[in-house]
């Protein structure tokens, strides 16, 4: 229903939960798979089989607040820590208390589109998920992935863009998030094929950044940038 990604990203969203550290441990070595862990917020990543060693060591480290705070407050007990870490929390970032950054899903079965991408939008302040196709979106959206505006390509396996778009606007949970197609289908009847399916955006490839970010902009403030076919 939620997989450890999807739990990690919501957890960083919540104020009261987002200082809790956390570890991955999984049998996925792969770079792709830490680097996507680090970039939520995984404080650590550990690969089964483990050691224990590694286990207990990389805890220790992970709780070294904590350590800290009882070496300087012995008597320190649950409560107090908790306490204390909220206080310290509170005092060592004060503007922490802004909306958390918006989020963007990216759709293309491109690994290189979907890097490059990601790159132009967290350069400016976003955080970033990724799919590989509308199936995978879709998948994703429905177990309860967050995001704030989709980049959509239309031409992928499994499921396209366009269908992916017919399945947001059936579900009344998903059919409020701002949808743009990013691809290189550029004909005017793929952009009404887009529209009539309830996507707010169209961009084509290549496309300029500066016109990608300030599309998303607008889509997040709730402007519909392609006109419905009449």
């Amino acid at each position: 229903r939620m997989n450890g990604l999807e739990f990690l990203s919501n957890l960083k969203r919540e104020e009261k939960l987002a200082r809790v550290p956390v570890a991955m441990l999984t049998s996925r070595g792969a770079d792709k798979h830490r680097q996507l862990a680090a970039e939520l917020g995984a404080t650590a990543y550990l690969t089964k089989p483990y050691t224990e060693k590694d286990l207990i060591d990389i805890s220790h480290k992970m709780l070294g607040a904590r350590q800290k705070l009882v070496e300087t407050h012995p008597t320190l007990t649950e409560e107090s820590f908790a306490a204390a870490m909220a206080e310290r929390s509170h005092h060592s970032q004060p503007s922490r208390q802004h909306k958390p950054d918006p989020t963007v899903l990216i759709v293309d079965d491109s690994i290189t589109v979907r890097e490059l991408l990601a790159e132009t939008f967290k350069k400016a302040g976003y955080l970033v998920q990724q799919a590989r196709n509308g199936q995978e979106a879709l998948d994703k959206l429905q177990a309860g992935l967050h995001c704030d505006a989709i980049i959509c390509d239309i031409e992928m396996p499994k499921m396209t863009g366009l269908e992916l778009l017919g399945h947001l606007q059936k579900d009344d949970n998903l059919k409020s998030i701002p949808v743009a197609m990013l691809t290189s289908r550029g004909a005017e009847k793929h952009r009404q094929m887009a529209a009539q399916r309830g996507a707010r955006g169209y961009l084509t490839k290549p496309y300029i950044e500066e016109v990608l970010l300030e599309t998303t902009k607008k889509l997040m403030a709730g402007q519909i940038l392609l006109d419905p076919p009449d």
